[in-house]
């Protein structure tokens, strides 16, 4: 990142973080309310000219993707459960450019802060709240591969665990066999991968027998 581009993003997207609640510096950021942890990441690119912005969503009680404890202060974007790229509509991806000049750097940075003022604070505070949008979430549309309440992509199996995991949360053991249920039908259709999702989804069947869960 040039030092152009930095200064003006810590002049202008710092502040509109901090209004909504984010606390951090440098690239990561961070707001907790409740259950609910949100992070916003600066990623750059590998050609060294530009940067992307990725949105982040998890709950305190949910493992990370490494089956690590979840910690409000110090969790990674890609630690997170359900993650996307901050982007113009109908995109799914969108880099900005550092520029060769600090007008050029100036220019982007306004169109990335116009951006997140868009499209970024109206996707964190949809799921600022637990249960939320997640209360929505049934099997039957995870089976129809309708993710389109969840906060990010993923797989159906994927979502199965992680839907199950918040079943069992809630004390809806019923709920969390049936996403477990949806879980394994789906990667016994696909055998060639899921080989660590299966394994998770058998474990929290068991647990759910045991009545550990």
């Amino acid at each position: 990142m040039t030092p152009s581009f930095k200064s003006h993003l810590k002049s202008k997207l710092d502040p509109t973080l901090r209004e909504h609640g984010f606390r951090g510096s440098g690239t990561t950021f961070r707001c907790t309310t409740g259950l609910v942890i949100q992070v916003l990441h600066i990623q750059g690119s590998g050609t060294g000219d530009s940067c992307c912005v990725n949105l982040a969503i998890h709950f305190t009680f949910l493992p990370t993707e490494l089956d690590d404890s979840a910690h409000p202060k110090s969790i990674r974007e890609p630690d997170c459960e359900f993650r996307r790229r901050l982007a113009l509509e109908n995109e799914s991806d969108h880099w900005w450019h550092y520029g060769s000049t600090d007008a050029d750097s100036a220019r982007s940075v306004d169109h990335l802060v116009l951006t997140f003022q868009r499209f970024g604070i109206p996707h964190f505070d949809r799921y600022r709240e637990f249960p939320g949008v997640f209360a929505n979430v049934t099997p039957e549309m995870l089976k129809r591969a309708d993710m389109s309440l969840l906060p990010g992509r993923t797989t159906i199996a994927r979502a199965a665990l992680t839907m199950a995991r918040i079943s069992v949360f809630r004390k809806q053991v019923d709920l969390a066999n049936v996403f477990v249920d949806v879980g394994l039908a789906e990667l016994n259709q696909n055998q060639a991968y899921g080989a660590g999702v299966r394994r998770r989804l058998d474990e929290l069947r068991k647990s759910l027998e045991t009545g550990r869960g």
